[in-house]
């Protein structure tokens, strides 16, 4: 049996989750797009074969901890055991399009549950009004998403679990580097101090090392 722990108190509130909580995982949210509200998606990985009418995923906000959205989710998880509910059609590999999977941006949490039944959440940005798995996965930028490092894992504390992949991968196994920035770019300081015709660096967001000679 699983816990969900309300973190930031050490006398915590408990929240016991059913036997099936294992088969079923929110393995990746990308809950907020770079300049646009577009291209969200909630990504569940479970058994192949899964009937998930009567499940749904609900927000719960940071501020306060109370539910304010529910997606109904129907549908069948298919065979590559990756289920994808898209806020739109520009998300690939989408099983289910429902604009609701626009989650507010952190601290906040998503709940996965079956029935009336909470099987998973992940909580991103630390709130005490949240009840967690454990400690919050990070609350990340816009074009980042949250995924479960490796592929499917479950520790049970979201902070272990989750890291920003600035590669989403809906309806795909997450990043084997666990989304991370991977080799520097080698760069010299006139390339360092590029900017573009609006005056913003080219080199802006890119990971580098600069290279140069010793005085």
């Amino acid at each position: 049996m699983a816990r969900l722990l309300r973190t930031g108190f050490m006398a915590v509130a408990v929240l016991m989750i059913g036997s099936v909580a294992s088969a079923q995982l929110i393995n990746e949210l990308l809950y907020d797009s770079v300049g646009t509200d577009e291209g969200t998606f909630t990504e569940i990985i479970g058994e192949p074969g899964t009937d998930l009418d009567g499940w749904s995923l609900v927000g719960i906000n940071g501020n306060g901890g109370l539910e304010y959205r529910t997606v109904p989710l129907t549908g069948v998880i298919g065979a590559t055991g990756y289920f994808v509910v898209a806020q739109d059609s520009l998300v690939p590999n989408a099983d289910l399009i429902d604009p609701g999977v626009d989650w507010q941006n952190g601290a906040d949490q998503v709940v996965l549950r079956q029935g009336t039944i909470d099987i998973d959440s992940v909580c991103y940005g630390f709130s005490p009004d949240l009840i967690c798995q454990g400690d919050p996965a990070e609350d990340v930028p816009g074009g980042t998403s949250l995924a479960r490092c490796p592929d499917g894992s479950n520790t049970g504390n979201n902070a272990d679990d989750f890291v920003g992949d600035i590669t989403p991968t809906p309806g795909e196994e997450n990043d084997a580097d666990c989304g991370g920035p991977g080799e520097p770019e080698d760069v010299t300081l006139c390339m360092l101090r590029e900017n573009d015709a609006d005056g913003v660096p080219v080199l802006n967001g890119t990971r580098v090392r600069v290279m140069g000679a010793q005085a």
